[in-house]
């Protein structure tokens, strides 16, 4: 239905160091072997003291035990700055989160990263309650762009496609599936996803969802449905005047940031 794979793809895999991305790898490294695809593994250091350089570590080690290459690549290399860095001088000027900051920049650097590689899929680790978060947020923020971005099947023109594999599995069986495996994962967690706005999305559909068992499942369906029905399509009608990638402005969001850092 989500057409996510070609038999000759070479796939991206963002590995975090969170639970969700080691069991996508384990996962879709030993499915690959079938077939004549290739997967690549790809970590960044945001330069956050006591957390970055952990991450990178484990990372590696998901990397290894699923015998897939991996690349590691800095904020201050492909920026010029580390995100606490950056997130100090931009935050307020810009009325972003460092989140928020650090999720333009690292979708960004994943694209980078895939065009160096040649990846025909980047295939990201969000599960059920990630994708209905993001999708509540879209909504938030009037972002229909967003919405819709979340569904691969919907928005193919977008090169090189970003697939879900988890979309439709809930955090809880993850988690399960991620202890069952014994794979590593980061135990420290990122000073800036306290004030976030998705931390107060995550805790809302936690209460519904506990309180009302598979919301999850009716709120993704119906996000979908509507996503399928919005006129607007993601698709870049003109590049970044600056750095030359796909924008829906002149000045992409990316360079926007770095021209106040």
């Amino acid at each position: 239905m989500f057409k996510m794979f070609d038999p000759t793809d070479r796939i991206l895999i963002p590995i975090s160091g969170g639970k969700d991305s080691a069991v996508l790898a384990y996962f879709l490294s030993r499915i690959e072997r079938r077939f004549p695809s290739q997967v690549f593994g790809v970590v960044f250091d945001e330069g956050i003291p006591g957390l970055s350089n952990y991450k990178v570590d484990v990372a590696k080690k998901v990397a290894s035990i699923c015998n897939i290459s991996i690349k590691c690549v800095s904020y201050a290399e492909l920026f010029g700055e580390t995100l606490p860095t950056i997130a100090s001088r931009v935050s307020e000027k810009l009325n972003l989160s460092a989140c928020s900051i650090c999720s333009i920049l690292r979708r960004r650097a994943i694209d980078i990263i895939a065009k160096e590689l040649s990846i025909d899929k980047i295939a990201i680790a969000h599960n059920l309650n990630d994708v209905v978060e993001t999708a509540l947020l879209a909504f938030l923020r009037g972002d229909e762009f967003n919405l819709v971005r979340l569904f691969s099947d919907i928005c193919e023109e977008i090169r090189p496609r970003r697939v879900r594999p988890l979309m439709l599995i809930p955090e809880q069986e993850t988690a399960l599936a991620h202890h069952i495996l014994n794979l590593p994962r980061l135990l420290v967690e990122c000073p800036f996803s306290s004030r976030s706005m998705r931390r107060r999305v995550k805790r809302f559909l936690y209460i519904i969802d506990t309180e009302h068992p598979g919301s999850l499942y009716s709120i993704f369906w119906s996000i979908y449905r509507t996503a399928k029905q919005i006129s607007i399509r993601p698709s870049y009608k003109t590049t970044c005047k600056n750095c030359g990638f796909p924008s829906r402005k002149p000045l992409c969001q990316v360079c926007e940031i770095l021209t106040l850092v």
